[in-house]
């Protein structure tokens, strides 16, 4: 294989497990193989399609604009994008274009919310994937319509299908709905820190136990809705932004509770605008328990 064409796969491959923090190449190819299993399970080949080119395109932005991204810290949002847009609007030609386009403006919006004068001293996260599939996403009912689904409800909660919705919680990081997945990322995880892959799974609990006892949809906890976004504030606060330590148990397990508060704000919030809430809970969460670390 060309050298560059294999430097060029390997950055692409990181930026998938940049996703979840991880910046191994046998990371990306775990994660890749759970979303393509999980876009195939769920009859959507396309978000595996999404996948890979929101990450080639945001990888080559980010290295035409700031020489960098072989780390996967360009593409990782692209991704993303790539993910979330073919689950969110019918499979076509305008759907591929505003995919490439919003993977493109990711590296640059990125690279300006780390810039931001005032910012807070941390990363911006999955905040560019946020903010451009929201703008994407209105920006298409311009012109068509979103893609229907239909969910099963749920009306108890099983063993069965509390053990499937912990697993999902962990798979929904990339808008996939597959316990397989959610195993595959979890062996990913693994295979660059057993630390990354316990704190993700006792997120993905947390957050579920905290919708349950505040009564929340049994249908949504069961799909691990209330999971993904406790389970990434958890691995974040637990194993990226401070030390291992009583403290950081303390400060990881209470971020994981309140960013299930923090998702029902955003989804009363976003209501209106019928737009999912995407990583924005975690996003603002780690952000605020990050910077209070700081001082």
């Amino acid at each position: 294989m060309n050298e560059s064409v294999e430097k060029f796969s390997v950055a692409v491959l990181r930026g998938i497990g940049q996703v979840m923090f991880q910046g191994a190449t046998r990371a990306g190819v775990l994660f890749l193989a759970g979303i393509g299993w999980g876009a195939m399970a769920m009859g959507r080949p396309e978000m595996l399609a999404g996948a890979v080119v929101g990450g080639m395109v945001s990888t080559v932005t980010g290295r035409w604009l700031f020489h960098d991204g072989d780390d996967g810290t360009e593409g990782f949002n692209g991704v993303l994008v790539g993910c979330a847009l073919p689950l969110f609007l019918p499979a076509g030609w305008w759907m591929w274009g505003l995919l490439v386009a919003g993977s493109a403006f990711t590296p640059w919006l990125r690279n300006l919310l780390n810039r931001w004068p005032g910012r807070l001293g941390i990363p911006s996260l999955t905040v560019p994937f946020v903010l451009t599939t929201w703008c994407l996403l209105l920006f298409s009912r311009l012109f068509s319509a979103g893609a229907e689904s239909s969910v099963p409800s749920v009306s108890e909660l099983s063993g069965a299908t509390i053990a499937a919705g912990w697993l999902k919680g962990v798979s929904e990081v990339f808008l996939i709905d597959s316990w397989v997945t959610g195993v595959l990322f979890v062996a990913a995880l693994a295979a660059g820190s057993r630390q990354a892959a316990v704190w993700t799974l006792v997120g993905s609990a947390v957050g579920m136990w905290t919708a349950w006892m505040r009564g929340g949809d049994a249908t949504a906890i069961a799909d691990g809705l209330y999971g993904f976004n406790p389970a990434l504030t958890a691995l974040a606060l637990g194993t990226v932004f401070r030390r291992f330590s009583v403290d950081t148990v303390c400060i990881a397990l209470t971020g994981a509770i309140l960013t299930v508060f923090v998702q029902d704000i955003f989804a009363y919030l976003l209501a209106p605008l019928s737009l999912p809430v995407l990583t924005a809970p975690f996003c603002l969460t780690t952000m605020i328990f990050a910077k209070i670390g700081q001082k």
